[in-house]
């Protein structure tokens, strides 16, 4: 006697959740919503080795925006220090291990939090001199960076990573992104573009230039003498946005940056040669343009 077995095919039965699958438990075999959570009641419980790797992951990436008052001879910065200063004694030893109070003079004392490589130091323009001398020299009026003499050029194909001694150099030789205001042609100073050349050249270990935009026009200022000498951002928190502007006159501001720095390159190297020094180039890294917002 035989047995014939017949199978049928079924469609495949589909489940479906009025809550995100993220959202839904399971307690004794059965679905339940929970409620999404905001809030970690149970940190101070785990690991102080997890806890402190925690705290430095959230180490921030800022805008720090600094001035230079040549009547005080002091540096200010409007950026609040980073929140982990405040958060518990645990999260403030992470945040003194990371930053180091910086941009004193000789006058003042440093009161400025700072970390290199975390940091964008950004120095507006916001004299009526432009990019003046103070802005070139700025390197020489930080007490911590008296006495060190000129940094050592890094090879473009060098890894910064690799090169010895990088946490015994001063902060400023450490930084990594700095960014300066765009000035329209029509009203930049005539010592600005030599200026701006001699300070990007003073950080050996620069892999990041922005050129920063006025936030409200997302435009070169006009030739007013109000926008001449107007600070293009004063918020305190704030971060890098694209311009909305034509990808044609991006590129343009970007070429006429690198143009105007070649050309500085050039007049100093004919000054060494005349001289008979020795003349050590360098190669500007990304230059990138943006606009800062709040």
């Amino acid at each position: 006697m035989s047995t014939t077995l017949t199978l049928q095919s079924r469609a495949p039965t589909t489940t479906s959740f009025s809550a995100p699958i993220v959202n839904l438990v399971f307690t004794k075999g059965q679905i339940q919503q929970h409620k999404q959570l905001y809030s970690f009641h149970l940190f101070s419980r785990l690991p102080i080795e997890l806890r402190l790797s925690i705290y430095t992951l959230a180490l921030p990436r800022r805008i720090l925006t600094v001035r230079y008052n040549a009547s005080s001879h002091k540096f200010t910065s409007p950026t609040a220090a980073p929140a982990l200063f405040s958060v518990c004694s645990e999260s403030r030893q992470v945040a003194l291990k990371n930053y180091t109070l910086s941009f004193g003079t000789t006058t003042s004392n440093p009161k400025i939090y700072f970390n290199p490589e975390l940091d964008t130091l950004y120095l507006p323009r916001c004299s009526e001199m432009g990019y003046d001398e103070d802005f070139r020299i700025m390197r020489s009026l930080n007490v911590e960076s008296q006495g060190q003499g000129e940094p050592e050029s890094i090879s473009a194909t060098q890894n910064i990573r690799d090169t010895p001694s990088i946490s015994k150099l001063p902060k400023f030789d450490q930084l990594r992104s700095v960014a300066i205001d765009h000035v329209d042609p029509e009203i930049k100073r005539p010592w600005e573009r030599f200026n701006k050349a001699s300070f990007l050249r003073g950080f050996p270990l620069l892999n990041e230039i922005i050129l920063v935009l006025p936030s409200d026009e997302e435009a070169p200022p006009s030739t007013s003498a109000t926008s001449a000498i107007k600070p293009v951002h004063s918020e305190t928190d704030s971060l890098w946005c694209d311009p909305q502007l034509p990808p044609e006159t991006i590129v343009q501001i970007w070429w006429c940056f690198r143009k105007s720095f070649a050309t500085e390159e050039n007049i100093l190297k004919e000054v060494c040669d005349d001289l008979g020094t020795e003349y050590k180039g360098i190669s500007l890294p990304t230059v990138r343009v943006k606009v800062m917002r709040s």
